[in-house]
């Protein structure tokens, strides 16, 4: 083994978002895309950190499903 696996781990850990940050960066931007930007991460990255919280951006945003405000 080369440690590859151990070191990407820990770059990701160390580049990771806490669910906190993630909400917060939603609120202040609106969208997921922006969010996930001004945080350094991925947007599908940003899509699971709420997802292991049981939420998704629209309920962050105050929307139902379809995109309207809830």
């Amino acid at each position: 083994r080369l440690g590859l696996l151990e070191t990407l781990e820990a770059e990701r850990e160390a580049n990771d978002a806490t669910l906190e940050e993630v909400i917060a960066a939603l609120r202040q931007h609106g969208n997921g895309v922006d969010a996930a930007r001004d945080l350094g991460i991925s947007r599908d990255r940003l899509v699971w950190r709420l997802r292991q919280a049981g939420l998704t951006i629209g309920r962050v945003l105050g929307e139902d499903d379809a995109g309207r405000p809830g």
